[in-house]
């Protein structure tokens, strides 16, 4: 879209996302042309991508357009394009970038992922090829917020009648205050210590209902209110330090996990989509909503 960020939500009533894509180098090999000549398909032996850039900014804080919004599961938003297409092998490196304003918040929240390689098999409409037992299949390796190292597969079956997929991954150790970016203008908390040793999930997707399990380690995490001096010592600071102690403790979270003398507490994965959600938000929803219980203590 032409123009930064304050141009185009100035340019849009209601609530949008304003995507950017950037690609430094698109090279491909292996091009069939008499298919593309006498069927106008596409077969391609490899595709490598680098230098990908993608930045995607939602602002929360507009109102809905009326009528809500439906987003196509991934088999038929590929069925619906009606295009002859396969590649053997797809290679990708960049990085993608997500921002979130709330309605009350000053700024947008920010996830990252970068220096992304990627690696897409079988991407294919032809029904010959794309079985259950053939899907195509993604592996994705990345530093989440610059950190920690996010380890991602997927089989999808583009050509299921039905919602199905399968994602399994793991996240290696991190500290927790490089999640401030993302939440401390969502949630009006920050962390100030922890680190998240490791997480590991594996889940199922079986008409459009994700299930499976998500295990979260981590250890010493602390959070705190943002703008709340800890030096004062008179009688308002004291006040300002106990209405940011009850504020912080409307979301008090377990200091480790596992606890001493306990077991490991793991998440059990139950989330239907929905059409309002696109795939990443329905892959997030199905991890957040096992993983936020196990955070309150």
């Amino acid at each position: 879209p032409l123009g930064n960020d304050a141009a185009f939500l100035r340019r849009s009533r209601y609530r949008a996302e304003r995507t950017s894509l950037d690609v430094a180098h698109v090279e491909v090999f292996g091009i069939r042309l008499p298919e593309y000549l006498r069927e106008g398909s596409f077969w391609v032996r490899r595709a490598e991508i680098t230098g990908l850039a993608l930045d995607v900014m939602a602002d929360k804080g507009k109102p809905s357009k009326p009528g809500r919004a439906r987003h196509r599961m991934p088999q038929d938003a590929l069925r619906e394009l009606g295009l002859q297409l396969h590649a053997d092998t797809v290679t990708i490196t960049g990085r993608v970038q997500y921002r979130e304003r709330d309605a009350e918040a000053p700024k947008p929240g920010v996830l990252t992922f970068e220096g992304i390689r990627a690696t897409v098999l079988n991407l294919s409409t032809d029904p010959r090829r794309m079985t259950d037992s053939t899907p195509m299949t993604l592996r994705v390796d990345s530093r989440l917020m610059g950190a920690g190292a996010l380890h991602l597969e997927a089989e999808i079956p583009l050509l299921a009648p039905k919602f199905t997929m399968a994602f399994r991954g793991s996240l290696g150790g991190m500290d927790a205050e490089a999640f401030n970016p993302l939440i401390v203008d969502a949630t009006g908390v920050r962390f100030i210590r922890g680190h998240i040793s490791s997480v590991r999930f594996n889940v199922t997707v079986r008409g459009g209902v994700a299930s499976g399990t998500v295990q979260p380690r981590w250890e010493g995490l602390g959070i705190e209110v943002p703008g709340v001096a800890r030096s004062q010592t008179n009688i308002l600071g004291k006040l300002k330090r106990a209405v940011a102690k009850i504020a912080a403790n409307a979301f008090l979270v377990r200091d480790d996990n596992p606890a001493k003398d306990k077991p490991a507490l793991n998440g059990n994965i139950s989330h239907r989509w929905t059409p309002e959600e696109t795939l990443p938000q329905f892959i997030w929803f199905s991890l957040r909503d096992a993983l936020v219980p196990l955070l309150k203590r």
